[in-house]
C-alpha cells in the first residue's frame, strides 16, 4: 500500500487514487475547518501545542542535566513557534537572566507581561533583569512607592526590588526604609534572605545574620540560609564557623551535592586541597559530569602545578556553565591562561565582559593578555572604562600599554585605569537580529547576523542562531557556507555541519560529520546522541545501539540515552524488553518525571490504557501537581468516557498553571465532550484571553461559530490573528476560514497576494489545494513544478507533487519526482515505498529492495508493512507475507485493504475459519476500499 499521498498501482482507481491523493498532507489544510465543522471542536488543527510542549521538554531535560546553553535554545524556538505563550516567554526570560543576559530576559518578561501574564509570575524576574543592567533608576520610575496602605499582592516585590535599586544608587537608607515595609507586608523567607543580603552589603553585617538566624529559628534545615551564612561567615574572616556552617550544609544536604560544593570552596579557600579534593571525588562519583565539581578539581590541578590537565578538564565544562557566574568565567580564563591558551582565555574573557561590561577584572585579565600579545592599543581600549578607577593592576596595565605605543605623558595617568571597548555594538546587533527574526523580517535579521559573523567569526553564538534561521528556510548551502566561516575550534563546527546534512536528507553526510565531532571530543554527549537517531534513521539500529551504549558505559544512569534505547526497542515490536528499559529509567532517575511519563505514553500505544492510567495515577502520588501528568491523566480518563473526572483533572492542571492556554483548551475538549458547548467556548476564549496566537484554541472556535452558521464571527476571529501574525500563519488561517464560509475566490485572492509578496512553502501548498478544490489540478501542478525549480530540497512539496502526478495517472512523472525526492534524500521512507510499488511491474528486483529499506526505516507504518508484506505474498514468500501483513494488521486494525490482504494470505496459509472472522465484518461494514468487490467475492466463494 501506497504511504500516506498515493495508493497503489496494481490494483488502483482514479477514484481511489484520488482518495488518498486528497490527503496530500499539505502544510495547512484549508480543508481542515469545513470538513470536520462537525467534529470535536478542541481537536488541535496544526502542531504548534505539541511542538511547544516537546521544546519545553527538551528544556528542561537540558536544564537537568545542566545545559542552560541547550535549554535557551529549545525555549527560544517554543517561542518562535507560540510567540504569545506567557509561560513559554516567562521561562526564556527567568532562564536568560539566570545566564546573565539581563537585557533579553527583560525583553522576554515585558513580552509576557504585554501579553497579559500573571503579574505574580513574572514581577520579580522582570526587577531582577532590570538591576541586572544597572537600570536601577528606570525601576524605580516604572515602579513607584506602592504607598503605605497598598493592598496590591505584588507590593512586597516591588518594594524589593526598590530597595535594591536605591542600594545600587548608593541610597542605603532609602534601600533599607524600602527592604523594612517589604518585611511588613510579608515577612516570609524571600524577603528575609533579601534583607539579609542587602545588609550585608551595606557592611550591615550583623543585623543581616539576625534576619537569616530568624529564617533557621523557624527552619534550621534550610539549606539556601545556611549557605547565606556561611557566605557571611567567609567575609566576615570567621574560617572556623563558615567551615561548620559547611559541615551543616553537607550534613542537611546528605543526600545531595549542594552541601558538599559549598564546603569544597571553604576548603579550596583554605587551601586544604586533599580535603577539597575527597568531597569533589564524593561529588563526582555521584555525578560523574557535575560541571561546578570539575570546576574546583581543575582549579586544584592549577595549584598542584598541573596546568595542561586542569585546562583539558576545564575544556570539557559546560558553556553555559562557565558562563553562568563571572568568578567561573575568571577562573576557566585563569587556567587557559596558566596552560598556554591565550587565544581561548580572551575569548572567554571577551564574552564575559560583553554580558557584564561593568565589571574590572575580566577586562584587567584580557589586557594583560593582549599586552602579552603585544597588542598594547588594544590594551588601552579594553582599559578605557576605568581610567577614572582606583585599581593598582588596571593602572599599571595602562601604563605599560601607553609607554609601548610612546605616549608617556599618559602613562602615569593611565596607571590602574581599565577596559576593552566593550563590544556593544555586537550585542545591539545580535539583539537586534533576534528581534527582526521574531517578527518575520528574516532577510533584515540574517544580513545582521552575517555582519556579527564577520566581525566576529570565533563568536559561535551568532553562527548557530544564523544556522538555524538560514535551516528554517531550507538554505542548506548557505548554512554550510556559516560553518565553513566558523573560526571555532573542536567539536562544535562539526555538529553544525551534521545537523544541517542531515535536514537536507543527506544522513550519510550526517553521520560522517557526526563522527568527526566525536573524534574531536568523545566527551560530546549532543553529537553521539545525533549520531545514535540519523543511524536510527537510516535503519541502522545495531550501530545506533552501540552508540548509545557507549553514552551508559559513561553515565549509567542516563535518562536521555535509557529512553532512546527504549524508542529503537519499541520500533522492533518488542513490548516486554521496552518497558524493562522504561523502568530501568524509572529506577535510574527516581526523581525525573521523564521516564515514567514515556512509560504511560507506550501503554497507550500497546492498547493498554488501564495500565498507563495507574502509571500516571502512581507518578502523581508523588509528584500531585505534575502538569504532564495530569494532563495525561485527564485524556486517559476523556478516551475512557469518563467525563466528569476528565473536566475535574483539567480543572486541578489549570489550579496549577492558571496562565496556561492549553490548559484552558484541555478544559475546553473535555466539555465539549461531556455536551457542554458553553462551557467549552468559554474556556477557548479565555485561553485566548491568556494567549492570542494560541492558534489551536482560536481554529476550535472558528470551528463552533462555522457549526453554529455564524461565518462573519468565524472571520473576524481569523481577522484577529492575521493582524497579531501578519508574516507567518496568519493569511492561511484567514484563507482557511474564507474556505469553510464557503468564499473561495477571496481565500485565492488573499493567498495569491500574500505569496507574492513573501514566498513560502505553506502558501503555495494552500494556493495549491485551492487549485484542486477548483478542479485546476494542472495549476498546482505548475505551482510545485515551478516551486522545485529553486527548492529542490524540499521534500514536502516534493511528495505532494509527485501524489498530484499520480492523481493526473501520470504514473512515469511520478516516478521521475520520486527519484529526485531519493536523491537527495535516500531514506526517505515514504518515497522508496511509493517508489517501489511503482515499480514492481518494470523493475520487480529494485522494488522489493526499495519496500525493504523502507519497512527497515519505517518498522511501525502499517501501509509499508503491507505493501513489502503483499508484495512478499504475491511473490511466492507466503509464510513471510503472513507474518507481514499479520503485523500490518496488528498497527491498523482498521484499514480495510490491509484487512483484505490479511485474509486472502490466511487463506492461502488454511487458515479460512479465522480468515473468515475477519472477512464477513469487512464486507458487511460498508467500507470503500478499492478490494472490496474481490472481498465479496471471495466471502461469497466461501458460502
Amino acid at each position: 500500500m501506497m504511504d500516506s499521498v498515493h495508493t497503489s498501482p496494481r490494483r488502483s482507481s482514479p477514484a481511489r487514487r484520488w482518495r488518498l491523493a486528497a490527503a496530500l498532507g499539505l502544510a495547512v489544510s484549508l480543508t481542515a475547518l469545513s470538513a470536520h465543522a462537525n467534529d470535536d471542536a478542541t481537536a488541535p488543527v496544526g502542531a504548534d501545542s505539541g511542538r511547544v510542549a516537546e521544546f519545553l521538554k527538551n528544556a528542561q531535560k537540558a536544564l537537568d542535566r545542566g545545559d542552560m546553553r541547550v535549554a535557551l535554545i529549545e525555549l527560544k524556538n517554543a517561542a518562535r513557534v507560540s510567540p504569545a505563550d506567557t509561560d513559554v516567554r516567562i521561562k526564556l526570560g527567568q532562564l536568560e537572566l539566570r545566564m546573565g543576559d539581563g537585557n533579553a530576559a527583560e525583553r522576554d518578561l515585558r513580552q509576557a507581561a504585554a501579553d497579559g501574564a500573571d503579574k505574580k509570575a513574572y514581577l520579580p524576574s522582570l526587577l531582577a533583569a532590570m538591576l541586572s543592567q544597572e537600570h536601577g533608576a528606570d525601576l524605580l520610575t516604572e515602579f513607584p512607592d506602592p504607598g503605605a496602605n497598598s493592598t496590591d499582592p505584588s507590593a512586597p516585590d516591588i518594594l524589593r526590588g526598590r530597595a535594591e535599586a536605591f542600594d545600587h544608587a548608593g541610597k542605603p537608607q532609602d534601600a533599607k526604609a524600602a527592604m523594612d515595609r517589604a518585611l511588613g507586608l510579608r515577612r516570609d523567607t524571600a524577603n528575609l534572605l533579601a534583607a539579609a543580603t542587602l545588609d550585608s552589603r551595606q557592611q550591615n553585617g550583623a543585623e543581616g545574620e539576625k534576619l537569616v538566624d530568624e529564617v533557621l529559628a523557624q527552619d534550621p534545615s534550610n539549606l539556601r540560609a545556611i549557605l547565606l551564612k556561611l557566605e557571611m561567615r567567609r567575609a566576615a574572616g570567621d574560617h572556623d564557623a563558615e567551615l561548620k556552617l559547611a559541615d551543616k550544609a553537607v550534613e542537611i544536604d546528605a543526600h545531595g551535592v549542594r552541601g558538599k560544593l559549598a564546603r569544597i570552596a571553604v576548603y579550596y579557600d583554605r587551601k586544604d586541597d586533599a580535603k577539597a579534593l575527597e568531597d569533589i571525588n564524593a561529588v563526582l562519583a555521584a555525578s560523574p559530569k557535575l560541571p561546578l565539581a570539575l570546576y574546583f578539581k581543575a582549579l586544584i590541578q592549577v595549584r598542584a602545578k598541573d596546568p595542561k590537565g586542569a585546562w583539558a578538564i576545564a575544556q570539557a565544562l559546560p558553556p553555559d556553565f562557565v558562563s553562568s557566574q563571572p568568578t567561573t568565567t575568571l577562573g576557566v580564563a585563569m587556567i587557559a591562561v596558566q596552560s598556554g591558551n591565550l587565544e581561548s582565555a580572551g575569548s572567554l574573557l571577551s564574552g564575559l565582559i560583553s554580558r557584564e561590561p561593568s565589571l574590572a577584572p575580566p577586562r584587567v585579565m584580557l589586557a594583560a593578555i593582549r599586552l602579552q600579545q603585544n597588542n598594547p592599543q588594544s590594551a588601552l581600549d579594553m582599559l578605557a572604562p576605568l581610567k577614572d578607577g582606583n585599581s593598582p593592576q588596571a593602572l599599571a596595565l595602562l601604563a605599560q600599554a601607553s609607554m609601548r605605543l610612546h605616549q608617556y605623558d599618559k602613562a602615569e595617568t593611565y596607571f590602574e585605569r581599565a577596559s576593552a571597548a566593550a563590544p556593544g555594538s555586537e550585542l545591539l546587533k545580535t539583539e537586534m537580529a533576534m528581534s527582526e527574526l521574531q517578527s518575520g523580517k528574516d532577510d533584515e535579521g540574517v544580513e545582521h547576523l552575517r555582519e556579527l559573523m564577520n566581525q566576529d567569526p570565533k563568536r559561535p553564538e551568532a553562527a548557530g542562531l544564523l544556522i538555524a534561521t538560514l535551516l528554517r528556510e531550507s538554505k542548506y548551502d548557505d548554512a554550510l557556507a556559516v560553518v565553513d566561516k566558523m573560526d571555532v575550534k573542536g567539536a562544535l563546527p562539526w555538529l553544525y555541519r551534521g545537523q544541517i546534512k542531515a535536514a537536507r536528507g543527506d544522513l550519510p553526510g550526517a553521520i560522517e560529520a557526526y563522527r568527526s565531532a566525536i573524534k574531536e571530543d568523545g566527551t560530546f554527549t549532543p553529537a553521539r546522541f545525533a549520531l545514535a537517531q540519523t543511524l536510527s534513521q537510516q535503519g541502522n539500529i545495531a550501530e545506533a545501539r552501540q552508540e548509545l551504549d557507549k553514552l551508559l558505559e559513561a553515565d549509567p544512569k542516563s535518562v536521555r540515552a535509557l529512553l532512546a534505547e527504549a524508542e529503537m526497542t519499541a520500533r522492533d515490536d518488542k513490548p516486554d524488553e521496552t518497558i524493562a528499559l522504561l523502568r530501568k529509567a524509572i529506577a535510574a532517575a527516581p526523581d525525573d518525571t521523564q521516564a515514567p511519563l514515556a512509560l504511560a505514553n507506550y501503554q497507550i500505544i500497546l492498547g493498554r490504557p488501564q495500565d498507563a492510567q495507574k502509571t500516571v495515577e502512581d507518578l502523581l502520588k508523588s509528584n500531585p501537581d505534575l502538569p504532564g501528568a495530569l494532563d495525561l491523566l485527564g485524556r486517559l480518563q476523556a478516551a475512557a468516557g469518563d467525563k466528569a473526572n476528565s473536566i475535574n483533572t483539567f480543572r486541578k492542571l489549570i489550579a496549577k498553571l492558571p496562565q496556561s492556554a492549553p490548559a484552558q483548551f484541555r478544559l475546553a475538549g473535555a466539555q465539549a465532550a461531556a455536551g457542554d458547548k458553553s462551557a467549552a467556548i468559554a474556556s477557548l476564549q479565555q485561553a485566548l484571553t491568556l494567549d492570542p496566537n494560541f492558534v489551536a484554541a482560536r481554529e476550535a472556535l472558528i470551528r463552533f461559530r462555522i457549526a453554529d452558521g455564524d461565518n462573519d464571527g468565524a472571520i473576524q476571529l481569523a481577522r484577529e490573528y492575521q493582524t497579531l501574525n501578519p508574516v507567518r500563519g496568519g493569511d492561511i488561517l484567514l484563507a482557511a476560514t474564507l474556505v469553510s464560509a464557503k468564499r473561495n475566490d477571496e481565500a485565492a485572492k488573499l493567498l495569491e497576494d500574500s505569496f507574492a509578496k513573501r514566498p513560502d512553502a505553506d502558501k503555495l501548498m494552500a494556493l495549491a489545494e485551492l487549485d484542486v478544490r477548483a478542479k485546476h489540478p494542472e495549476k498546482a501542478q505548475a505551482r510545485m513544478a515551478d516551486w522545485l525549480k529553486t527548492h529542490p530540497d524540499d521534500l514536502v512539496v516534493s511528495r505532494n507533487y509527485a501524489g498530484l502526478l499520480l492523481q493526473a495517472n501520470d504514473e512515469k512523472g511520478a516516478m521521475a519526482q520520486y527519484e529526485q525526492i531519493l536523491k537527495h534524500n535516500g531514506y526517505d521512507a515514504v518515497s522508496l515505498n511509493n517508489l517501489g510499488e511503482l515499480l514492481q511491474k518494470q523493475d520487480p528486483q529494485r522494488a522489493l529492495s526499495l519496500i525493504t529499506l523502507a519497512a527497515k526505516i519505517a518498522p511501525r507504518s502499517a501501509n509499508i508493512i503491507d505493501s513489502l508484506g503483499w508484495m512478499k505474498y504475491e511473490g511466492g514468500e507466503k509464510d513471510t507475507g503472513l507474518i507481514l501483513l499479520t503485523r500490518a494488521h496488528a498497527l491498523a486494525a482498521d484499514n480495510s485493504e490491509i484487512t483484505y490482504h490479511l485474509v486472502v494470505a490466511m487463506d492461502a496459509a488454511g487458515k479460512r475459519d479465522d480468515a473468515k472472522k475477519l472477512l464477513e465484518p469487512l464486507v458487511a461494514s460498508n467500507a470503500a476500499f478499492s478490494d472490496r468487490d474481490a472481498a465479496k467475492k471471495l466471502l461469497d466463494s466461501w458460502r
